[in-house]
């Protein structure tokens, strides 16, 4: 908490994977990205009641931005309708909203993306998602939100990745540099 970087906070450690290494491959590439840099807090899923006590007990300094992402799904759904206190809040149009100093938000959809659910891996093309459940004979559980497991494989795997793969990443460091 004393950190002089930006913070983010994401529901689990492999959303921190997937950020940290496509920010390094997309650094390489994207001058407008490389004073991006950030401490990650870690929410271990989508409790509303963490977020709201941070909002409350730590104030960012007046130079630091403080985001919270989640999955555009159930459970990110409904930590950011709680978080904020709004009954009528809508997942489909919801966009970006400011808790005290932290901007809270969904994952940005990266472009062309039509579904009503995003998580975090969509971001990723979906030939390289098959390709890694071919490999380790994960089809059945891979995006079964209790197979954890199954996800860090995947987080663990995308650090060895060619940069690529990570230009969906691209909508969410543009938003970020928006705030």
């Amino acid at each position: 908490l004393n950190t002089t970087k930006d913070i983010i906070i994401v529901e689990w450690k492999t959303d921190e994977i997937y950020i940290q290494t496509a920010l390094e491959k997309l650094k390489e590439d994207n001058p407008k990205y490389k004073n991006l840099d950030f401490e990650f807090l870690l929410m271990w899923w989508s409790d509303y009641e963490i977020l709201k006590r941070f909002s409350e007990q730590f104030p960012a300094k007046q130079w630091q931005k403080i985001m919270a992402f989640f999955d555009r799904d159930d459970a990110g759904f409904k930590c950011i309708k709680n978080a904020l206190w709004e009954e009528n809040l809508q997942k489909d149009t919801f966009s970006w909203k400011k808790l005290k100093d932290i901007y809270v938000n969904f994952y940005p959809k990266k472009p062309w993306f039509t579904q009503s659910n995003f998580e975090i891996e969509d971001y990723f093309r979906i030939e390289k998602v098959i390709e890694f459940m071919y490999k380790w004979n994960w089809i059945q559980v891979f995006w079964d939100t209790k197979s954890k497991l199954y996800k860090n494989s995947f987080a663990n795997e995308c650090k060895n990745f060619d940069k690529s793969e990570f230009e969906n990443f691209k909508t969410l460091f543009d938003l970020i540099e928006t705030f």
